[in-house]
């Protein structure tokens, strides 16, 4: 299934194996920006685009996990990674959609994609019956914060971390 918006002619579609480059190229484009935040918990390993590719290598053939991207000008311009999430059997809702990584590049921002890719991904959770989709972001990505309230996202949580 792709989606086209008009006014801002990307194209959303589900991530292929010729594209994981570009897929790993931007996950890692991700964490540069988010080491802005916070260097040591963003940093990188070494190999982290051979685990990267291998991870999503593997991702896009699970049903219950979905990696899209968000291409124009024929080029990837944002990419997106969610999955469903089954919760302890106590849980009223025993399954949620949980979105765990969005980057769209700089230039290409508040320009619709990052938009497109949620409404993909919301009716794709709907599909598969899920009720609840949850994400996380750092707290001090002010952007992303003020995005995720855009589409009526509401903070349920704070993750804490310390030093040792």
């Amino acid at each position: 299934m792709k989606e086209k918006h008009a006014a801002d002619n990307f194209i959303v579609r589900r991530t292929e194996k010729r594209d994981l480059n570009e897929v790993v190229e931007l996950h890692q484009a991700m964490h540069e920006h988010l080491q802005g935040f916070d260097t040591e918990y963003y940093q990188l390993a070494r190999n982290a685009h051979n685990i990267m590719y291998d991870f999503y290598y593997a991702v896009i053939g699970d049903a219950g996990k979905l990696v899209l991207v968000a291409e124009k000008e024929n080029k990837i311009q944002g990419f997106l990674y969610a999955f469903i999430e089954r919760r302890p059997p106590t849980m009223a809702f025993e399954k949620i959609g949980y979105i765990e990584t969005l980057f769209v590049r700089p230039p290409y921002r508040r320009q619709g994609a990052g938009r497109q890719l949620f409404k993909y991904t919301m009716n794709w959770f709907r599909s598969h019956g899920i009720q609840s989709a949850e994400c996380t972001t750092d707290t001090r990505n002010k952007n992303t914060i003020h995005f995720l309230m855009e589409l009526n996202f509401e903070p349920i949580q704070y993750k804490f971390k310390i030093r040792l």
